[in-house]
């Protein structure tokens, strides 16, 4: 009931966010001198950090591995989460082209958090008018939104991490009294990291660059060993389980492509560093 709930409101919430920028007149760049007008194209400085949002929100999602725990048919969970990753995806690309081309020519342009760009939100031309009861609204819905999502979701993050860590650290990692324990350290040191570092692109960069570890170096270099390994032992480098995507050619190039990202990422990230304004 509650994930059903959840997910209802996130729907409400994410067309609510599209439909409104969609159907509202764009401003001009007449209507305050300081804007200019859009600039269509990749943004260099920029890709990096959107492609490691993309490995943070989709590649490296920290709720997977709880979620599966959970799943009663686990064989079916690759369909499952292909499906929903799917989906989700083009939801967020067709809120952020909606948001790039309503929001973009404004002079802070889009906003790291894509939601903060509805607290002025007036569906109309001129950014100075009030708006009405209708836009303060979804102004405010907008943007409370995440409050909302991210409390429902913490619970689930803060599980993942403390059942990775207790792994790791501890050898006893199923002691009740460890398990609550645990969960309480990361949710403090969570919340407690937050106050100090609220910039949400510095935060995802971040985790983006740990995640192209996660998702493309570790099990590229981890099939050139195992293949490797079976060699040396076994004299042959083919399973029951080897496909035509098996062969050493596609982990170099995955290592390669991840090395390109990760330059990318460490250059998105450090100019978010070094201009927090742009």
């Amino acid at each position: 009931m509650h994930n059903h709930t959840q997910n209802t409101t996130t729907h409400f919430s994410l067309i609510a966010d599209t439909v409104s920028a969609a159907t509202a007149t764009a401003p001009t760049a007449g209507d305050v001198a300081a804007w200019q007008p859009p600039v269509y194209g990749i943004s260099v400085s920029h890709f990096g950090e959107a492609f490691m949002n993309f490995v943070f929100a989709f590649m490296a999602h920290a709720g997977v591995p709880g979620l599966v725990q959970l799943m009663e048919d686990k064989k079916s969970a690759p369909k499952t989460f292909i499906c929903a990753m799917s989906t989700a995806c083009v939801l967020y690309l067709i809120l952020g082209t909606v948001a790039a081309l309503y929001f973009g020519i404004g002079p802070t342009g889009v906003k790291s958090l894509v939601t903060l760009n509805w607290f002025d939100f007036n569906g109309a031309q001129d950014p100075s008018a009030d708006g009405n009861g209708f836009t303060i609204f979804l102004s405010y819905l907008v943007r409370l939104y995440p409050c909302i999502s991210v409390t429902s979701a913490f619970v689930l993050y803060a599980d993942t991490l403390a059942s990775s860590l207790r792994v790791v650290l501890c050898t006893n990692p199923d002691g009740k009294c460890l398990k609550i324990l645990s969960r309480w350290i990361v949710i403090w040191l969570s919340v407690i990291g937050a106050a100090f570092m609220i910039k949400i692109d510095v935060i995802v960069g971040v985790c983006g660059l740990f995640g192209v570890n996660l998702v493309m170096v570790f099990p590229a270099l981890l099939q050139v060993y195992s293949k490797q390994q079976c060699e040396n032992t076994f004299g042959r480098h083919t399973t029951p389980f080897s496909w035509h995507f098996s062969k050493d050619i596609y982990a170099w190039l995955m290592l390669g492509f991840a090395v390109v990202t990760a330059a990318l990422g460490l250059y998105s990230l450090v100019h978010s560093i070094l201009h927090p304004s742009v």
